[in-house]
């Protein structure tokens, strides 16, 4: 595929290295401008305020609180604002009074296609894909304080697993009752930006959008570069979800090693590649000595405990968000949705999957 180092073909790099808790790293043809930097920054900023529940300012931190009042909160490393593009959106938040009742906030206009995303994967996943899932984030100990474990108190035994170890423990009793958690597309709906709480919902709920926001917000970017940039290559790295617009080698990182790899994808230019595991982000759960993580399966609370893995690639002309589409494929494939898009998976037992379309080569053994 390509005849040079990435290095070679894209030797201009550009980094916001805290932005959306993994840091952004986008290496180009040729130079950003300061005008486009702080543009792109102002997008990630503004992305954050809307949907990240670690800052106690954004919208989904303030539905989280119930208080409904005050939106802001940003990661990025720019102070200077200014030069950003229209990416749309009110920030209105119209609540009707009394508690149990319905409350519409007011998202971006983009927020539209995110949430309609999770339409179709909590559809296709029959409801494991939900961003509801939050509350059992908290309740696990990965709180929007970001002190992953110091809030969990649990009996239950979870484990990612290692090769040939994969858990077979029932359920956990992480939570009192499936039904009473609050379940996107009852409690939690939209029509189109605007998110639409019911119920106890309206008093307050815990969202998490962590299962395709990233990748919509490398969409986000990638759409910023191009049109102020048209002509320009570049690849977007934003902790592992990945956009491109030359070809590329990546390699796929071990659930156990992150020195190593277990194969490399062959990805293609104008294509999206996403990853799922929770070997960055797992935890010790209270007094236990249980291990949890954060890739858990909405309808029971739980971390999935089947999967160490999951990597999928949304290829050029899809999707008009490819990545944001990759990032949710990867999630639904770890939560088992394997129909429908190309994807690799690394089970807990050490045993492979990959699916005839997707363009990897694997030199993992089990």
């Amino acid at each position: 595929m390509q005849s040079q180092p990435l290095s070679t073909r894209l030797p201009f790099i550009t980094t916001m290295p805290k932005a959306v808790g993994t840091g952004i790293i986008i290496q180009s043809g040729e130079p950003f401008g300061e005008e486009l930097k702080r543009s792109l920054c102002e997008t990630v900023s503004d992305f954050e305020s809307a949907f990240s529940r670690f800052s106690a300012t954004s919208k989904v931190g303030m539905i989280a609180r119930g208080d409904f009042g005050g939106i802001g909160g940003s990661s990025c490393d720019i102070d200077d604002s200014g030069g950003s593009d229209d990416i749309g959106g009110s920030d209105d938040i119209t609540a009707t009074a009394g508690r149990g009742e319905t409350r519409m906030i007011a998202f971006p206009d983009y927020a539209a296609a995110l949430l309609d995303i999770y339409d179709t994967f909590h559809a296709a996943t029959g409801g494991a894909f939900d961003p509801c899932v939050a509350s059992d984030l908290v309740r696990l100990g990965y709180g929007p304080d970001l002190a992953i474990g110091t809030h969990a108190n649990s009996t239950g035994a979870i484990s990612m697993g290692s090769p040939g170890s994969a858990s077979t423990t029932g359920p956990t009793g992480f939570r009192d009752s499936a039904t009473a958690a609050p379940r996107w597309g009852r409690d939690v709906t939209h029509e189109g930006p605007v998110l639409i709480l019911r119920g106890t919902a309206a008093d307050g709920v815990s969202l998490d959008f962590g299962a395709a926001g990233k990748g919509f917000l490398v969409d986000l970017l990638s759409r910023q570069i191009a049109g102020r940039m048209p002509g320009c290559d570049f690849v977007i790295d934003a902790g592992g979800d990945m956009y491109t617009t030359v070809d590329i080698t990546v390699a796929m990182e071990s659930p156990w090693d992150d020195t190593e790899a277990v194969g490399v994808v062959q990805l293609p230019s104008g294509s999206a590649l996403c990853a799922s595991s929770p070997s960055r982000r797992h935890w010790t759960v209270g007094d236990s000595l249980q291990q949890v993580h954060h890739l858990l399966d909405a309808l029971t609370g739980e971390p999935v405990r089947t999967v160490a893995a999951s990597w999928c690639m949304v290829p050029a002309g899809s999707s008009d968000w490819p990545t944001g589409w990759c990032d949710a494929q990867s999630t639904a494939a770890f939560l088992g949705l394997t129909h429908g898009f190309p994807f690799a998976r690394i089970m807990s037992d050490g045993s492979a999957q990959v699916s005839p379309r997707f363009p990897a080569r694997l030199h993992y053994q089990n």
